[in-house]
């Protein structure tokens, strides 16, 4: 397989819940609310970006970019 290495990607409990409830809350911006679905589901599915790029909808590179900050 080519492309980038898939690392280990784990949340703490108290961040998984800040990040859902960032995406309940009616009052966040659309940008904070992608990266929350992005962390979230980058911990709940490390089975690859590819996958979790066409479930949201957003490009592989984006995920990358998110996950390393």
């Amino acid at each position: 397989m080519a492309g980038r290495k898939l690392d280990k990607f784990k949340l703490k409990p108290k961040d998984k819940i800040f990040l859902r409830q960032l995406l309940r809350d009616g009052q966040t911006p659309l940008r904070v609310a992608r990266r929350a679905q992005i962390l979230l589901g980058r911990a709940h599915d490390p089975s690859g970006v590819g996958s979790l790029g066409k479930t949201i909808d957003q490009n592989r590179s984006t995920i990358w970019r998110v996950c390393e900050r």
